[in-house]
């Protein structure tokens, strides 16, 4: 997906994610500077969904806090202030107004726009086998185990 470079950005649907530290709110709070963006913007940004997602867990050395996930997903509709980019990084284009906006382009969660792998099955690595030879090896393991007693 592209992301928006543009200032102001374009109207269309977007999504960030936002870091805050927990149980802070100091000056690297993400958060804050969103907010602010939003405010600044009354009127030409709606935000769709908002969702915390998880915390974060800080390193050993105190340098990273834990930290507080805030996803959302917004709409410009029209000129918003300058986007604080140097804060907040580039937000990621879901649709962008002149390519014509769905309703499932605002129906989106957190979970659509993060790539997670397949939970791992029970005979995952091994080989596939033909079910023939997995029928043989089977039975070979039967007969020897009734050899065996």
């Amino acid at each position: 997906m592209a992301v928006a470079r543009g200032n102001p950005i374009a109207p269309g649907v977007y999504w960030l994610d936002v870091f805050r530290p927990f149980g802070s709110s100091t000056v690297d709070d993400q958060a804050i500077h969103f907010t602010a963006w939003l405010a600044a913007s009354s009127g030409a940004v709606k935000v769709l969904k908002r969702e915390t997602r998880e915390i974060l867990p800080g390193g050993a050395s105190g340098a990273n806090r834990d930290r507080v996930r805030i996803w959302y997903l917004f709409e410009v509709t029209g000129k918003p202030a300058a986007f604080p980019f140097d804060k907040l990084g580039f937000p990621t284009v879901q649709k962008l107004a002149k390519d014509g906006i769905k309703p499932s382009d605002r129906e989106r969660t957190s979970d659509d726009t993060v790539t997670k792998p397949q939970p791992a099955g029970l005979f995952d690595g091994f080989p596939s086998l033909d079910p023939t030879i997995a029928f043989l090896i089977l039975a070979a393991l039967a007969f020897a185990a009734r050899k065996n007693r």
